[in-house]
């Protein structure tokens, strides 16, 4: 992490600074007894949230100060159920911009047109009319959703531990990806978090991922972290081996140098019938790189490393 986040979207595009963060977040006071256990993530995600569309950051604080208070929420929190998310938790906030949405949302497809035929039988647009039309268009759906709990907002993600630890804010059409930012971002403010330690192959995953686009990006040619055979082990089998070629050539060269300096290696069954160094380096050869492609080099500079086990404390 290079101390910037960058934001991107159709209507903007900005960076941020971590010093910036820390001071958009002293603009809520009423967060200061429980802030440590805010991720700069969450942080990043409320400042892009009011620059970018404007929403109140307060909307969202309001949720995670009712929960911390032990007072009703807009929804009620629930697990989510389904990996990769499986064992972090999730609230809605809802702000004024979700308005049109949720009555659009309740109208339906044929809302507006029932409506119109209902007020307007005969084509006609009378004025006394109108009002109960419009009425009927927007506060009656809104009212109807929410008499039934039915209104969307977005969600607030944290971890349910020994106490709440606020991960990121995001909308729902952010589920398939979210995890892999919160691997990225909060695993750094919060080390120790369950979740993180009960996927270490989603974090082996993602890792793989940052190496080979830094290794493609040709800024860095080794790479210096420390490693353990558990660590490899996971990436190892993490991968994906049916595609191989999707990896820069540099990247299956630092997994194939790293592999031989590991005393132990723990197979799993999908490696019954060839070692990853077997399946690594027939990919190299595939290429027409030689088998020592850079070994000597590499060999010593190119470690791994997953977050160690009951060694950091959370941030407190």
């Amino acid at each position: 992490m290079n101390g910037i986040y960058t934001y991107q979207s159709s209507n903007s595009a900005f960076t941020v600074s971590q010093q910036q963060l820390a001071e958009f977040s002293k603009r809520f006071p009423e967060t200061t007894a429980f802030r440590n256990r805010i991720g700069e993530f969450f942080w990043f995600n409320l400042h892009a949230l009011e620059k970018d569309q404007g929403v109140d950051p307060t909307d969202v604080l309001r949720e995670v100060i009712a929960l911390e208070q032990g007072k009703p929420t807009f929804r009620t929190p629930t697990p989510f159920r389904r990996k990769p998310l499986k064992g972090l938790m999730h609230m809605h906030w809802f702000s004024a911009r979700f308005i049109p949405h949720n009555i659009v949302s309740e109208l339906g497809p044929d809302g507006v047109m029932n409506a119109a035929q209902a007020f307007f039988p005969n084509g006609i647009v009378e004025a006394d009319a109108i009002r109960g039309f419009a009425d009927a268009i927007t506060y009656a759906p809104f009212e109807q959703r929410e008499a039934r709990g039915g209104l969307t907002g977005e969600w607030i993600i944290y971890a349910a531990e020994d106490q709440n630890y606020y991960l990121c804010c995001c909308g729902h059409k952010s589920a398939d990806h979210i995890h892999k930012e919160i691997i990225r971002h909060a695993r750094r403010d919060f080390p120790r978090l369950k979740w993180f330690n009960e996927n270490r192959e989603l974090l082996a995953q993602v890792i793989a991922e940052d190496l080979d686009a830094l290794l493609r990006s040709g800024k860095v040619k080794t790479l210096n972290v420390p490693s353990t055979n558990r660590d490899m082990n996971e990436l190892l089998c993490s991968l994906d081996y049916d595609n191989l070629d999707k990896y820069c050539e540099e990247f299956l060269g630092f997994l194939l140098c790293s592999l031989l300096t590991l005393d132990e290696i723990h197979l799993l069954d999908r490696f019954a019938m060839q070692t990853p160094q077997e399946r690594l380096l027939a990919e190299l050869k595939r290429r027409g790189l030689r088998a020592d492609v850079g070994l000597n080099e590499l060999m010593a500079a190119i470690k791994l490393t997953l977050p160690p086990l009951n060694r950091q404390p959370n941030r407190r």
